[in-house]
């Protein structure tokens, strides 16, 4: 089911980029099909994890997304992490108050608790 809600979310949010000729293939063959911009898409279910990429990473250098592709996502994933951490809080699972290093001791003195941080 999990798998399910985010394919459904990839493919909604790639549908606003492609044009409604597209309409009719997946995505990310509409994204092969072309030199555009595209995505690298992650998915994880019972058969376990899937990655798919296609488009472009750099138009003019003509260098295309891989599975290997690194983005520079800033601050456009934040409202994703606070959910996701939002949820896990719910569940009992993790403190808002907790310091980020008991969940992520490599990063120690570099965070701070999940309440501050979504609050930034």
């Amino acid at each position: 089911m999990n798998a399910m809600r985010i394919q459904l979310f990839v493919v909604t949010c790639l549908a606003s980029v492609l044009s409604a000729g597209c309409a009719h293939r997946s995505p990310l063959a509409a994204l092969r099909e072309g030199r555009q911009p595209g995505c690298a898409v992650a998915t994880l279910g019972t058969a376990g994890a899937s990655f798919d990429a296609a488009g472009y990473a750099d138009l003019e250098a003509g260098v295309p997304i891989t599975r290997d592709t690194r983005f520079l996502i800033a601050s456009a994933s934040k409202q994703f992490t606070a959910l996701a951490v939002l949820r896990l809080v719910d569940q009992g699972r993790v403190g808002l108050d907790d310091p980020a290093e008991r969940w992520l001791p490599d990063l120690a003195g570099a965070l701070q608790g999940a309440r501050r941080c979504a609050s930034c």
